[in-house]
């Protein structure tokens, strides 16, 4: 995800560069359909129009910001990518350094209510994680059920919860069943492994889980309050 939010801001600023030659509003969702159509086509007015933008802002530098600007400028194919380009530079930094704050917070990074962690040290990056207290709270939830119209409680087995999991919120704890995983390596395996196996280690130490015997297909996870 953090991957991806450099060329996520970068189409933001060519979207928005692509409504103000139309003159649109950026802050109205249905203008950008519009722009995307412009983009696509490569409209010529679009680069007519950042020509001009990009030589009336080129020729206000003195030589310093010149030779600066050219060090990217001369490896873009046109004055719009040019122009976008000078934006990311001037820009970019900023947004993506408060994008990636914005989804710690939205992901209640290293909180027990959240799904992402981090270490102190630059050598434990992001990952994903289930947070205790969400996961209970995600458990409970799918161990409810409706009979007649009435809420009732249900139990299910740790490969119906996983299913659910991935179905319902898009989480894949073991993967081997997924077909971008079919021709996974030992190492793929093994971590899908020892995920499963410490899904099912904090289900136990949340109280939903008890191994009651070794086949698979009896353990199940039961609610900590029957309804």
């Amino acid at each position: 995800m953090n991957n991806g939010l450099y060329e996520y801001i970068k189409s933001t600023f060519q979207i928005n560069a692509t409504l103000r030659l139309l003159k649109l509003e950026k802050n109205n969702t249905a203008n950008i359909g519009a722009a995307l159509s412009a983009l696509i086509s490569r409209r010529a007015d679009l680069e007519i129009y950042y020509q001009v933008q990009w030589d009336s802002l080129y020729a206000a530098w003195d030589e310093d910001d010149k030779e600066l600007v050219s060090e990217f400028a001369d490896y873009e194919d046109s004055s719009f990518s040019k122009y976008t380009e000078l934006l990311m530079r001037l820009r970019g930094n900023y947004q993506y350094r408060y994008h990636v704050q914005m989804i710690d917070n939205l992901s209640n990074k290293n909180n027990e209510r959240g799904f992402m962690a981090q270490g102190r040290s630059k050598r434990h990056p992001r990952r994903f994680v289930l947070g205790t207290r969400l996961l209970e709270t995600l458990t409970q939830i799918n161990l409810l059920d409706t009979i007649d119209g009435q809420l009732s409680s249900k139990t299910v087995s740790i490969e119906e919860l996983m299913k659910i999991f991935r179905e319902r919120y898009g989480l894949i704890i073991n993967g081997l069943s997924e077909q971008r995983f079919e021709n996974a390596d030992l190492n793929t395996i093994e971590a899908f492994k020892e995920n499963v196996d410490a899904f099912k280690n904090k289900l136990r130490q949340i109280g939903f889980y008890n191994d009651l015997s070794d086949a698979f297909i009896l353990q199940k996870i039961r609610p900590r309050y029957e309804i």
